[in-house]
């Protein structure tokens, strides 16, 4: 008996939304025939019961959708304006098809963003660094003309973060670097060149602040941290003497054992996102500053053929590095279906 009144007032209370939501569902299909034939200010009115606060989330943003539309073919861009954001409120990772949507309201859906707080993302990036080394104390055959050059490089990898508010997020990454320098040198005589090539993994934990957090284009400062690994690194020399013109080659020595293998240091940069499809194209501009001594003190003399061929010694110096990066960030909104 308890269960069959249940029953009957569950119908009661939950029969009349359900046709509600239903009549919505019919208006707005009725609305977008409307569309169609340019009835905009009935369109309108019809849909203007389904903006309720009990109606669903699905028809709400399709009602709001319908205004949109209609206020951009009048003429009414503020209003117009207004139904987009409103709709990205509700639906934030809603993309009009180019089909079925003017393009005067994708544009207005494409110039807003709309981030809800603790939504996550993933944010591919790749691109090239330069590494910078800061000489703490030099070590070798006449150290005044020791220069040190940087190279080229190259950055890939994947994060994942979380907006805190639209504007603040966090993030950790894991990234490979494939970095290098160069140093000139020269003694009485000789002509040196020493370049070395490492390749890193490093896990960066970031945060950055958005200017603009509803634009389409949004930037800003990024602040953080990393702990990187060095997998492996290599040197190569070239000598030339100078009286003969004669050249000396040695490539590819292991340096990795010379190295201290792990690095910790700061990051500061600037992040810049551009809203594209469902996602956002990105770039990074990154300046890494390490906190611990590359090369290892006491194995600086573990490589005397170094020494006496090539006058080489590893100098005190810490490795910092300039990034430049572009990706793709997709973030990951909670889906809303056609109608609940």
């Amino acid at each position: 008996m308890k269960s069959a009144l249940r029953i009957v007032l569950l119908f009661i209370f939950t029969s009349p939304r359900l046709l509600w939501s239903q009549n919505c569902a019919e208006k707005i299909d009725l609305a977008n025939k409307m569309l169609e034939a340019r009835e905009y200010a009935n369109a309108i009115n019809l849909v203007q019961p389904c903006l309720d606060s009990n109606q669903s989330k699905s028809i709400r943003w399709h009602a709001y959708r319908v205004q949109s539309i209609a206020y951009s073919f009048m003429g009414r861009t503020d209003s117009a304006q207004w139904a987009a954001k409103e709709l990205l409120n509700i639906n934030p990772g809603y993309v009009p098809d180019k089909l079925n949507n003017p393009k005067a309201f994708i544009n207005l859906v494409k110039s807003h963003v709309d981030v809800k707080p603790f939504t996550f993302y993933t944010n591919f990036v790749l691109g090239s660094n330069f590494s910078q080394a800061k000489v703490i104390k030099l070590y070798g055959v006449n150290l005044s003309t020791k220069t040190y050059i940087p190279q080229i490089g190259f950055q890939i990898g994947e994060q994942l973060g979380m907006f805190i508010t639209p504007s603040l997020s966090v993030d950790v990454g894991a990234l490979v670097y494939g970095s290098s320098y160069a140093i000139d040198y020269d003694i009485p005589n000789w002509r040196l060149r020493y370049q070395e090539n490492m390749l890193s993994i490093q896990v960066p934990v970031s945060a950055q602040y958005l200017f603009q957090a509803n634009k389409r284009f949004r930037f800003g400062p990024r602040l953080g941290f990393y702990k990187q690994y060095l997998v492996t690194s290599e040197n190569s020399f070239k000598s030339t003497y100078l009286p003969t013109n004669e050249h000396t080659n040695l490539n590819r020595e292991l340096s990795y054992e010379r190295r201290n293998k792990w690095q910790t240091g700061g990051v500061l940069g600037l992040t810049g996102l551009y809203k594209l499809g469902r996602g956002h194209l990105n770039f990074q501009i990154s300046y890494s500053k390490s906190f611990t001594d590359f090369n290892k003190p006491d194995t600086r003399y573990n490589a005397p053929d170094l020494m006496y061929n090539y006058f080489y010694l590893d100098d005190n110096l810490r490795m910092n590095n300039w990034s430049f990066s572009f990706g793709y960030t997709h973030i990951l909104h909670k889906a809303v279906g056609k109608f609940e």
